[in-house]
């Protein structure tokens, strides 16, 4: 069977500029694959998801080179009609435009356009994955496994990876996630959602990742590297049991085993009840010890949010290095916002202030990915959180 392999070949210009001395990764991963009928076809469909470390910046271009496996889907499958490309939630059709076309008989391009006269309507790069294209492809040949990947070999936005001031790189940028799941059968064994890094109160890390759905899982590893080869990468986890369920399920695992400053990568492996494996990641986490056991607050302006997960308050340390007005939001993954916790005029210094897990009109959110956004009159900063009842 010829392998399935994606490259993506990433061009961002975000529109909001950003001091010299800022460098933002951005993150590639697949979410919400499945197989589903229509009028007696089957058709296998996923996300292409993107997020960075922050959400400070805004797209403008983007394009996507495809491979795929012949085999399971046939040659040329724009051309011949056996794939239909929409857009995520992401980008919004009025000011995007989506260009595609069949690259080589085995490869498919894919590319969005910003159209807008300025930055206003451009969607932000977020900080939690979300969905910037949805591929559906039809399948020819069910046999066949889907073997959709990331490929992390070549060099990514070559020339290409800059800021719109043209002097910060995008880095890193990383997109070595995997789809590989048989095309028999109407389900696939993991719809992932989401896999981030956290640092806790107690200076550990917390590894937290959302499943949709699952179906025949054993259950999930954690492994833990300190650069981006899989094969080296440590198993830092014992087993941590499935749900096997329909519901959304948070996870959460604490690494509590690392001590130096630097940034490390970790993959979640999932065992399938067949034998097989499927591996999600990498993420990658900046992680710098303090030595307490209570949050640091930045000495510059930031937002440190904790405990994290929580359930059911969070408390927000910020701090100022500046008098002047602010705004602190809780927005959910998709960008909209729950509620504003903070709007004002605020002394330099530090702050805190408290989300009791419930939107503008007093309802109680679900368990899931939120973040909080503090958007001063220099820069914006946000941080992941997780609600988990």
């Amino acid at each position: 069977m010829k392998q399935l392999i994606i490259i993506l070949i990433l061009a961002f210009i975000p529109i909001l500029l950003l001091a010299d001395d800022d460098v933002i990764g951005i993150y590639f991963t697949f979410a919400n694959a499945g197989i589903t009928e229509s009028e007696g076809d089957s058709y296998f469909e996923f996300d292409v998801m993107i997020h960075g470390d922050d959400a400070s910046t805004k797209f403008s271009e983007l394009q996507a080179l495809i491979w795929y496996n012949t085999d399971a889907f046939g040659e040329s499958i724009l051309m011949s009609g056996n794939v239909t490309i929409t857009a995520g939630e992401l980008l919004d059709e009025d000011f995007y435009l989506i260009h595609k076309r069949d690259n080589m008989p085995n490869r498919l391009f894919v590319s969005c356009q910003y159209m807008g006269a300025n930055e206003t309507r451009a969607s932000i790069l977020p900080a939690t994955p979300a969905s910037l294209f949805h591929i559906k492809i039809k399948i020819q040949d069910n046999s066949q496994s889907s073997g959709i990947s990331y490929c992390g070999e070549a060099p990514h936005m070559p020339g290409q990876q800059y800021y719109a001031n043209h002097q910060t790189k995008y880095n890193p940028v990383i997109a070595i996630d995997t789809l590989d799941y048989p095309l028999s059968g109407g389900t696939v064994p993991v719809v992932l959602s989401s896999f981030t890094a956290a640092t806790t109160v107690d200076n550990l890390v917390n590894l937290t990742w959302v499943t949709q759905t699952e179906t025949e899982v054993q259950g999930f590893y954690i492994y833990r590297a300190d650069d981006l080869q899989l094969d080296e990468a440590l198993r830092i986890s014992p087993m941590i049991d499935a749900t096997n369920t329909s519901q959304v399920q948070v996870y959460v695992y604490k690494d509590q085993e690392i001590y130096a400053e630097g940034t490390y990568y970790y993959w979640l492996q999932v065992m399938n009840l067949d034998g097989t494996v499927d591996f999600h990641g990498p993420i990658s986490f900046n992680f710098v010890p303090h030595g307490s056991n209570t949050p640091p607050t930045p000495l510059v302006s930031g937002i440190n949010p904790y405990p994290n997960p929580f359930n059911p308050d969070l408390t927000i340390s910020y701090s100022l290095q500046n008098r002047g007005p602010i705004k602190i939001q809780i927005l959910n993954t998709k960008g909209q916002l729950i509620t504003t916790l903070v709007e004002g005029l605020k002394e330099s210094g530090r702050h805190t202030c408290r989300w009791n897990g419930k939107d503008q009109y007093g309802k109680a959110c679900g368990s899931g990915l939120y973040y909080v956004k503090m958007i001063t009159t220099d820069k914006t900063y946000n941080s992941k959180v997780v609600l988990m009842k």
